[in-house]
């Protein structure tokens, strides 16, 4: 994520398939670290352009960056079919100034880069399906903190766990911090802090976890605190709002088979009660990959204003939202399932954290004279 927010180093693409790729990174054990490239990377020397790095020399610095690309792109543009058209992710106003006046066309590189994101190969399944099976191990982990959980702990205290099994599994970090207990749990997308979480409180969590090989995890889950107690019992309206979040998941999922178009899956999409449309979580389904990616797929009453069309594609990865919280308010429910597009629609690989049978349960029925 260091790289994300600093630009340091830089990627050079080549459109020649079997050219290199140009890395520009820092001096300090470059050569070490190339090694685990096996060659697959030519490496330049980068020049710092940024505020931090540079300071008031910037603009210098700059200039010189702008130099730089220009001895290596030239030579590039000769022979690829685009000539001097480079598809950029970011740039210093600065730099794309000076790239400019050199001849250079300057496009947008996220449209392609998503759509190609989108699409995930063999080998990045494999990962994916690795890092749902670490990030499980620490959803049940935390549940497990749940079930008979101790005196005044804070949500933060149970979030630790998801984080603690991510890092000793080799994962990366969690994107959000989207824990909430109790009162925080309507609407959505409080975050987890120093409450404490009471017996009887409904607890929900969104992993937004990158894990290890840097893919991201993304399902929800909806929990009661004190499960495991002798005789617990959920309430009639915490079983209501996660049947009606499981319902919505399960009709959705089912929508999600290739060549499904993006407008059919939305106005064909489980309809959400007057109720729970307030507080709806914002998309229905989305991409997911190395974070949350391209496509979003919208609900019917937000495709005027932010919908688009596409298709459902085989290799995409997406994750099936449902968030079911009142607008009159009182606890929500948040879950969600990650899954893959195989050519026999939606493959579920959120597996191994299954719904809870406490709050399937039908309520005992007493029988009348």
């Amino acid at each position: 994520p260091f790289y994300l927010r600093n630009p340091t180093q830089y990627l050079v693409v080549p459109t020649n398939e079997s050219a290199k790729c140009l890395l520009f990174a820092g001096s300090f054990g470059s050569d070490a670290l190339l090694e685990a490239f096996n060659g697959s990377l030519e490496f330049h020397p980068a020049i710092g352009a940024t505020m931090a790095s540079a300071g008031p020399r910037e603009n210098e610095k700059i200039d010189d960056w702008v130099n730089q690309m220009d001895e290596i792109l030239s030579p590039l543009a000769e022979t690829s079919p685009f000539g001097k058209r480079i598809a950029v992710e970011r740039f210093q106003e600065r730099a794309t100034r000076g790239l400019r006046d050199r001849g250079f066309d300057l496009i947008d590189a996220q449209i392609p880069i998503e759509y190609a994101r989108s699409l995930k190969t063999e080998e990045e399944i494999v990962a994916i399906r690795h890092g749902i099976k670490v990030v499980e191990e620490g959803v049940h982990r935390l549940r497990d903190a749940l079930s008979q959980p101790e005196a005044n702990v804070t949500e933060n205290e149970v979030w630790s766990i998801l984080h603690s099994t991510v890092i000793a599994c080799d994962g990366e970090y969690a994107e959000t911090r989207l824990m909430n207990s109790g009162p925080k749990t309507n609407p959505w997308m409080q975050e987890s802090g120093t409450r404490r979480i009471n017996i009887g409180e409904t607890v929900q969590l969104d992993t937004d976890v990158v894990g290890p090989f840097g893919y991201y995890v993304d399902f929800s889950r909806t929990f009661t605190a004190g499960y495991g107690l002798p005789g617990f019992q959920a309430t009639e309206k915490q079983k209501k709002h996660y049947k009606l979040a499981m319902e919505m998941v399960k009709h959705n999922m089912e929508l999600l088979i290739p060549g499904a178009s993006f407008e059919h899956v939305t106005f064909n999409a489980w309809p959400i009660p007057e109720e729970f449309q307030a507080h709806k979580y914002h998309v229905q389904t989305h991409g997911t990959g190395m974070s949350g990616e391209y496509p979003w797929i919208f609900h019917p009453s937000d495709w005027a204003s932010y919908g688009y069309d596409g298709i459902v594609k085989e290799g995409m990865t997406l994750s099936v939202e449902a968030f079911i919280g009142s607008d009159q308010g009182g606890e929500g429910v948040k879950f969600e399932q990650h899954g893959v597009i195989t050519k026999d629609g939606f493959q579920l690989l959120s597996t191994n954290v299954p719904p809870e049978p406490y709050l399937l349960e039908e309520s005992p029925q007493l029988c009348s004279a």
